[in-house]
């Protein structure tokens, strides 16, 4: 399971179901507040993701809803270190408006999803 979450369902409580209201909060599925228990509007939230992606729509969050929600466990393979890449630290932290892009752009990278690499970064 990603993550090793539990699974959860009405009634449960605590820090699993909070990172639970958490990221059903960042798909737009939830929008009361985070308070780790799982009342009836978490299970509905649970079951208009399940709804949406296609999978049992029973409010019970297992293996597979963490997945969607989640994705897969990071491994050292898919991860990077920005250390091992300095010249996007300097462009991103030093350079003009477009430096960064530029230089992204001469690596062949030209946007993350819809938006272009600058949209990404946290402002100073």
């Amino acid at each position: 399971m990603p993550f090793d979450q539990p699974d959860l369902q009405i009634g449960d409580s605590g820090p699993a179901v909070a990172r639970l209201q958490e990221d059903l909060t960042v798909v737009g599925c939830f929008a009361d507040a985070v308070d780790g228990s799982f009342g009836q509007t978490t299970m509905d939230a649970v079951m208009q993701l399940q709804a949406n992606v296609g999978l049992s729509v029973d409010g019970v969050v297992s293996a597979d809803t963490w997945a969607v929600m989640e994705g897969p466990e990071a491994t050292v393979e898919d991860s990077i270190d920005l250390a091992d890449f300095p010249a996007i630290s300097l462009a991103a932290n030093h350079g003009a408006e477009g430096d960064l892009e530029a230089y992204l752009a001469d690596l062949g990278i030209t946007s993350v999803g819809d938006k272009s690499v600058q949209e990404h970064l946290p402002e100073e």
